[in-house]
């Protein structure tokens, strides 16, 4: 009978029947009996967003601070599953915030991976580290930013996480903001005081990758936040001349139209159509005369 209780309660749990969890617990079914992944009563609640069923078995004394076999608590599978319900349940009862996965990401890193306002919201209340960084040295806005995750690094900027922070071994947030294709994720670090013009080690600039890339939305945001159009670098290359090396004609239009100087000369003393000419680039050829 107990082992049936077990099942039923286990059921209950991943369905979200509050009734079958409570007639389950009633039959004698263990609150915090654990599955072979190590997932308990708790955790399939967390993980399918059910947060009166987390409810109920908080109240019959359900242990928060257990971990699965892969190491998460109930929490941290709540924010996997973007159940700001849940989270918002767990924190209540005293969930900690600042518990970490075995790859040293909290609940709010977790959750800016994926999810949108409504899952962050509750971690954002419970006033967390917003600049803690996971064992890769990430923070939860670079998270956001890895997965063009615009809804939740908005939320983590209008909180006030640092838009300057990023790990030792990975891009400035612009940078990456722009190999994820997000002009508006460039826009929105624009806004909160992000380097949206600071060089790399070889003098290339965000508007550099941008124009190599021919991402013309990056670039007109780019535009519209000021940065240096005419800056070279450690080799006397503009955005410019980047663009027309690169083919991507429709960036040398955008740039053009941004009074990029057509005259300037990289350290070999080629301007952009120098550069332009021999790769037979007509129209960006036609635009740069």
């Amino acid at each position: 009978m107990a082992e049936d209780a077990n099942l039923a309660l286990a059921s209950a749990a991943r369905s979200g029947d509050v009734a079958a969890a409570a007639k389950a617990i009633e039959a004698g079914a263990e609150i915090n009996r654990a599955d072979f992944s190590g997932d308990t009563p708790l955790m399939r609640a967390a993980h399918q967003g059910h947060g009166q069923v987390a409810q109920l078995l908080l109240a019959k004394g359900a242990q928060m601070e257990l971990r699965d076999s892969s190491g998460d608590t109930a929490l941290l599978d709540a924010a996997r599953a973007c159940a700001g319900g849940v989270e918002q349940v767990l924190l209540k009862a005293g969930a900690v915030a600042t518990d970490l996965d075995p790859y040293g990401a909290n609940a709010l890193m977790l959750t800016a991976d994926r999810c949108g306002e409504g899952a962050l919201k509750p971690l954002l209340e419970a006033a967390p580290q917003l600049d803690a960084r996971d064992e890769r040295g990430r923070t939860a806005l670079w998270r956001a930013i890895d997965h063009a995750n615009l809804a939740a690094a908005e939320a983590l900027l209008t909180a006030g996480a640092d838009p300057r922070l990023a790990p030792s071994d990975g891009p400035d947030p612009v940078w990456h903001a722009i190999n994820r294709g997000g002009s508006g994720l460039v826009a929105l670090l624009a806004r909160h005081g992000a380097a949206i013009d600071k060089p790399d080690e070889t003098g290339d600039t965000p508007l550099m990758l941008a124009a190599r890339m021919g991402d013309v939305a990056v670039i007109g945001q780019l535009l519209k936040s000021g940065v240096d159009l005419n800056r070279q670098n450690k080799l006397g290359l503009t955005a410019l001349m980047l663009a027309a090396a690169a083919g991507k004609c429709d960036a040398v239009a955008a740039l053009l139209a941004g009074h990029a100087d057509r005259g300037l000369r990289d350290t070999r003393k080629e301007s952009a159509l120098d550069i332009a000419k021999p790769l037979g680039l007509v129209d960006c050829i036609s635009r740069l005369k």
